[in-house]
């Protein structure tokens, strides 16, 4: 399996396309991780997926599961989930909150430590320090392709 890196911020996120889950939906592994007062938070995730119908992995935007285009998209979803359950969103009875959140001093690093866009979303950039290629849900006007069918 090809890996593709991202960076938002001071955040790594690394990639790799798996398949189609049973409701047609792409399905990545991957992890992320940052550098925090000397030591690393790092979170695995084996089944991130995209939204119902392809939405944010690009199955009807044009491109596929595994064009640099879906990979963006896919990083900013992981930075969203990642940093969801931080200690100021996360529910008072630990029965609500996911198996698969990370404890929300970590969610709350990968949200301080990601780089935002002006519209709360993340900026995704495929290279460190590199221009920003995806954010706010969509792709920065340089990075954008044509709209093309592709086939389910």
């Amino acid at each position: 399996m090809n890996h593709h890196e991202r960076w938002s911020g001071e955040v790594t996120i690394i990639l790799c396309y798996v398949g189609r889950s049973h409701d047609n939906r792409a399905r990545y592994s991957g992890a992320a991780w940052l550098d925090v007062d000397g030591r690393r938070e790092r979170v695995e995730f084996k089944d991130l997926q995209s939204g119902v119908g392809g939405v944010s992995s690009g199955l009807g935007f044009g491109y596929e599961d595994e064009e640099e285009q879906a990979f963006d998209a896919m990083a900013e979803n992981a930075l969203s989930f990642l940093s969801y359950y931080t200690s100021d969103n996360r529910p008072d009875d630990p029965r609500e909150v996911p198996s698969w959140a990370p404890e929300p001093e970590v969610c709350d690093a990968f949200g301080w430590e990601a780089e935002h866009s002006e519209n709360d979303g993340f900026a995704i950039r495929r290279e460190r320090g590199g221009p920003i290629v995806y954010t706010d849900g969509r792709h920065t006007e340089e990075f954008r392709i044509p709209y093309r069918p592709v086939a389910l």
